[in-house]
């Protein structure tokens, strides 16, 4: 510190003389020489809160002796008055809050280690109150509840699974290394006939009998190595009988000694499904064996996973052959296998398919490249959790050779029955002309002769002019009669006036015939006029069907209809008589289905369709529909 002399000392300001140089200091602002007495001062904030450091160095401090403020001293002191009292205050209430936590400490430790006995004891239904002013008893406290729940919670996992020891279904042993029960459940002793005090005085070779004192030694080693296995035994009951059981031992280490804990389940009924199975396989395979048709199995991969002999012999692939390949990329020809993946996806998932439940025709190939017919039954099977098609497959070669010599048979009976129905026709109009051309003129001119002879012999005897006029009506009876059968053998209209005309005509004179009301609604046809062939058979079936309705029908009126529509001609015969059942179409020896028969050949042989519809009391429909 500088040596200050004379006036200088006296007149000497604090930061002259510490030259701090602060000049934001309020007391340089001020010139205030009360220094560190003043708020906010530099030198103040230096030393804030320091008493005795402040007096130390300011006592000695000359100029603070030099311009000393008794005033502003007494202020301080007066404050530290105060807070001396306040500290001893403050002093006072730690030391009382000491006392305080001490004995909340002493009594927190207390009961934590009073808990932690009666844990260790073995009592489980602790529980201390956790709160505490001191963090680390609230602590401790909640430590020893959280352990004596997870105590509690142990205990009670530790009944439940001997609970559920006792109760399994399945025998359990705990064992030890010279084959010693030392715990066996209930289902143990319910399997065995033994009382439970009984199996616990008995060992392994006693239930077992593969399991003699001279193999336990081999198997406790191969138990210790393997650590766990399952396998196929037999036990034997206190009554003496025997039955078979799987077992899986478990190799255990507790406390440094061995155990075997080791579940026994009795498979007497899984033998006898097994066998059943076994026995039904062996009669399955026998039966696919025998079988005439092809059986295929695919998994779920599309892969063939069964092939019986008969499939050997229709695609010339041996099982081993077969087995494992993709069944349509093996024996279907190219063209059905996008359809296959396509399908197969669905199938994989779901078991459904097009193919599925239904009977179907396809190509395959056979092991030489050649092309036939097959027809496949498919179904569908789930195994294991996954879906599996069993195809059942036919070789149809010789079933598709003999349909088709008959529908060739069929095409030459058509094609014959046409020309008949032709030659016939032609015979008809033939004849009808013939009568027209030479009867008809010749029973005319017999007519006119008559006349003639008549007119002669007015005069004359009247028992020849009798006569003469009886012949007259004979001739034209047998005229009327002639014309007659020139219509029902070819009638002019027909192929004068067309399909219309005639059907209107003949439906008129059948009307009056049989006494039963016919009405025709025929559209005007579109021109050209129908060629001859088809005007003509459905001229027949208008006649056929009309003389059916008058046969058999009972009818009280009948309606024919005739349109065209685009080029599609229509034909409906609708009767309200007694009515039929179809099915007598499939017997021709019946005279009503030979007739049906006779219209449905003609319409086919136009390229057209006929269809019946009737039933019994309903009436009769009949529909035919063809193009020009």
């Amino acid at each position: 510190m500088e040596k200050l002399k004379g006036d200088r000392k006296k007149d000497m300001k604090c930061w002259e003389f510490f030259k701090c140089e602060e000049t934001t200091c309020p007391v340089f602002k001020s010139k205030d020489r009360r220094c560190w007495l003043y708020s906010g001062t530099h030198c103040r904030g230096q030393i804030q809160g320091q008493f005795l450091e402040k007096m130390e160095i300011c006592l000695d401090c000359a100029p603070f002796k030099s311009n000393i403020d008794t005033v502003s001293l007494r202020d301080t002191l007066d404050v530290i008055n105060r807070q001396f009292k306040e500290y001893r205050n403050i002093v006072d209430e730690a030391d009382k809050e000491l006392r305080d936590i001490s004995e909340e400490l002493a009594l927190g430790i207390s009961e934590v280690f009073e808990a932690l006995r009666k844990i260790s004891s073995g009592e489980n239904k602790v529980k201390l109150n956790e709160q505490s002013t001191i963090e680390i008893i609230s602590k401790l406290k909640s430590l020893v509840n959280l352990t004596a729940k997870k105590i509690r919670e142990s205990q009670k996992t530790m009944r439940f699974t001997q609970f559920a020891l006792d109760h399994t279904a399945d025998a359990a042993f705990w064992t030890t290394s010279d084959s010693r029960f030392i715990y066996v459940n209930e289902a143990a002793c319910r399997s065995l006939g033994y009382s439970r005090k009984e199996l616990l005085s008995m060992n392994v070779h006693d239930i077992d009998p593969k399991f003699r004192k001279t193999v336990w030694a081999e198997h406790w080693q191969d138990l210790k190595k393997r650590k766990s296995f399952t396998f196929e035994s037999h036990h034997k009951a206190k009554d003496g009988r025997v039955f078979p059981v799987e077992v899986m031992v478990n190799f255990l280490k507790f406390e440094g000694k061995d155990y075997n804990c080791a579940f026994a389940r009795d498979i007497t009924k899984r033998k006898e499904i097994e066998n059943a199975l076994e026995k039904s396989e062996q009669t399955f395979r026998a039966i696919s064996s025998a079988a005439v048709n092809a059986i295929i199995v695919m998994d779920n991969y599309g892969k063939i996973s069964y092939w019986n002999p008969a499939a050997e012999r229709i695609f010339g692939y041996t099982s081993e052959e077969a087995i494992g390949k993709e069944l349509h990329l093996f024996i279907a020809p190219r063209k059905y296998r996008d359809a296959y993946k396509r399908g197969f996806g669905r199938f994989k998932h779901t078991g459904k398919g097009l193919a599925v439940g239904v009977t179907s025709e396809f190509k395959a190939l056979r092991k030489d490249g050649t092309e036939f017919p097959i027809e496949v039954s498919t179904s569908s099977v789930r195994i294991g959790g996954k879906w599996h098609a069993v195809g059942i497959i036919r070789d149809i070669t010789e079933r598709k050779r003999a349909e088709e010599e008959v529908r060739k048979s069929h095409d030459i009976l058509r094609a014959l029955s046409t020309h008949i129905t032709d030659i016939v026709e032609a015979e008809r109009l033939k004849l009808s002309r013939e009568l027209h051309d030479q009867v008809g003129q010749k029973l005319t001119a017999l007519n006119i002769n008559l006349e003639y002879l008549i007119k002669q012999l007015s005069n004359g005897s009247m028992n020849m002019v009798s006569r003469l006029n009886d012949s007259k009506g004979l001739v034209k009876e047998i005229m009327k009669l002639v014309r007659n059968v020139m219509a029902d053998l070819r009638p002019r209209i027909l192929d004068d006036y067309g399909l219309k005309a005639a059907i209107h005509w003949y439906s008129d004179q059948f009307s009056k015939s049989v006494n039963i009301p016919i009405v025709f609604k025929g559209d005007e046809l579109m021109k050209p006029r129908l060629p001859l062939d088809i005007a003509t058979n459905l001229f027949r079936i208008v006649q056929e069907s009309l003389i059916n309705i008058a046969k058999y029908s009972r009818a009280n009126k009948v309606t024919i209809t005739l349109t065209e529509v685009e080029g599609m001609i229509k034909l409906t015969i609708t009767d309200d008589g007694i009515g039929f059942d179809p099915i007598i179409i499939t017997h021709p020896k019946q005279r009503k289905g030979l007739g049906l028969i006779g219209m449905i050949e003609r319409a086919e042989a136009l390229g057209g369709k006929l269809y019946v519809k009737s039933s019994p009391g309903k009436g009769t429909q009949i529909i035919v529909e063809l193009k020009r």
